[in-house]
């Protein structure tokens, strides 16, 4: 299915989901091995549940650090799989800006128009930082 979207799109997030296999790592240990799903998305600027569009966090010397909150759809694949997990950090690159994006929650309209706009995203996106004098 191809997303209304589409030709919007200005994201793409790549989430790491566990493929349910254990694998051994380096020390020994047994962890479980995970697999890439890359999600491309349209994305826009918005309040987030709390009234804002921005949020400042810790800030550290030579740093200026912020969160955007963006709500859009995914575009491709326009639903998600089920193995992608709310608040897990992904690597992510919207708009030009590479970062991490956090999804907050996902939203099925009851209705089923999900089923032809695809998925609902909405989450923080948290861009890399350099040194402002470097």
């Amino acid at each position: 299915m191809t997303s209304p979207f589409a030709q919007f799109a200005n994201a793409t997030l790549t989430f790491s989901v566990p493929t349910g296999v254990l694998e051994q790592d380096a020390n020994g240990n047994m962890v479980p091995s995970t697999t890439s799903v890359v999600v491309t998305a349209m994305f826009t600027v918005t309040r987030s549940p709390f009234g804002t569009t921005r949020a400042r966090v810790v800030e550290f010397p030579g740093k200026d650090v912020e969160q955007i909150f963006l709500q859009g759809y995914a575009v491709n694949p326009t639903l998600l799989p089920d193995s992608i997990n709310s608040d897990v950090p992904c690597s992510a690159s919207w708009d030009g800006r590479e970062g991490a994006f956090y999804l907050e929650f996902q939203n099925r309209d009851p209705f089923g128009a999900y089923k032809s706009t695809g998925d609902e995203l909405n989450g923080w996106f948290v861009p890399t930082t350099i040194a402002r004098n470097a």
